[in-house]
């Protein structure tokens, strides 16, 4: 998994939960305030300290694992940054040098890394003393982030398809779609593998259901995430083995 894909299905999670969309400026406060009730009767601070808080989801984590507010949502199951802010459990020593570790790591990844919207409130976060609850899933999405980069990468896997500003035709199988809200409407990052294994990327208005496609666009950009080649195109028609072209 690349960079683009792992901060856009990171945008995807945060989005489920905030109840707003991801560019929502999330504000850092300093202090402590008084507790409230939070959500499905969890109480809690509406601002709370970072190091705390990713104690408790560091312990959660080791206990059920890491969920994020998506996977929440499609299996009912509770998600970590809900569980971690009702956690009244003990954390140990060593757990708590693991949320030390991960907010260094987090601070230092996010600071130079600020190119979207999700890297960019991440960057603002974590560098503050505290945060509203509301950005508690923020918070906790560090443990996936961590995961998910931390997985190893191989060096210059794939290679590039087509030429830069022409057409290209290929067939791909979609992998995975990433669907955020839009100023204009819904709008789907296709990932696809084409017969090779390459990464083929397109951004569109048009859903597509999983499968193999023949994919006729035009080549936008040819870039590397993470170690493996990709082609973005654009501008494309596709056409499944056995269905009518879809514009």
């Amino acid at each position: 998994m690349n960079v683009e894909e792992i901060t856009n299905t990171l945008r995807a999670d945060m989005a489920s939960i905030l109840n707003a969309p991801i560019a929502a400026p999330m504000r850092a406060t300093p202090d402590l305030a008084p507790a409230r009730t939070y959500n499905a009767g969890v109480t809690a601070p509406d601002t709370l300290e970072i190091l705390p808080f990713l104690n408790a989801v560091i312990a959660v984590c080791e206990m059920h694992g890491y969920v994020s507010t998506k996977q929440a949502t499609q299996t009912g199951q509770e998600s970590t940054a809900k569980a971690a802010l009702a956690y009244k459990g003990e954390v140990t020593a060593a757990q708590k040098q693991r949320a030390i570790d991960l907010l260094s790591w987090g601070r230092s990844y996010f600071n130079t890394h600020r190119n979207g919207d999700y890297e960019r409130t991440m960057g603002v976060l974590l560098n503050a003393r505290g945060f509203e609850i509301r950005a508690a899933a923020y918070i906790a999405s560090l443990v996936g982030a961590r995961k998910n980069l931390d997985k190893p990468q191989g060096q210059g896997r794939g290679r590039h398809r087509g030429t830069l500003g022409e057409s290209l035709t290929c067939k791909g199988t979609l992998d995975k779609t990433l669907t955020f809200d839009g100023t204009y409407g819904p709008s789907h990052l296709h990932l696809m593998r084409d017969e090779e294994g390459n990464r083929i990327v397109w951004s569109t208005g048009t859903y597509l259901e999983p499968g193999t496609y023949a994919l006729k666009g035009t080549v936008k950009k040819h870039d590397m995430k993470y170690g493996e080649n990709q082609t973005v195109v654009t501008r494309c028609r596709v056409q499944t083995v056995d269905t009518s072209i879809q514009a």
